[in-house]
């Protein structure tokens, strides 16, 4: 294992981060901006790259991870009452 590259992975996925998070957040709620931006840096560098320089291609992914969060998360984007998972049995 070699510290160095992993530094250099490191920094190299902070940079990228740094550069999608604002185009993200132009998408997405602000409570939802951090998720979506770290769960499309879980993909390839390059296609992170890619999606930098492509709105159309970065609007279609940010959409399919929002997806995936309301199927997880039900009540991301709506206002549930405190109770409502709450299984009285």
């Amino acid at each position: 294992m070699r510290p160095v590259g992993n530094f250099q992975q490191v920094q190299q996925n902070q940079m990228l981060g740094e550069n999608l998070y604002p185009l993200v957040g132009r998408l997405t709620p602000n409570n939802q901006t951090a998720k979506v931006t770290g769960m499309l840096l879980e993909l390839d560098q390059l296609e992170v790259i890619h999606l930098i320089e492509s709105p159309e291609e970065l609007k279609i992914k940010v959409s399919e991870a929002m997806e995936v969060l309301r199927k997880v998360s039900p009540r991301i984007g709506k206002n549930p009452s405190p109770t409502s998972d709450r299984q009285d049995s």
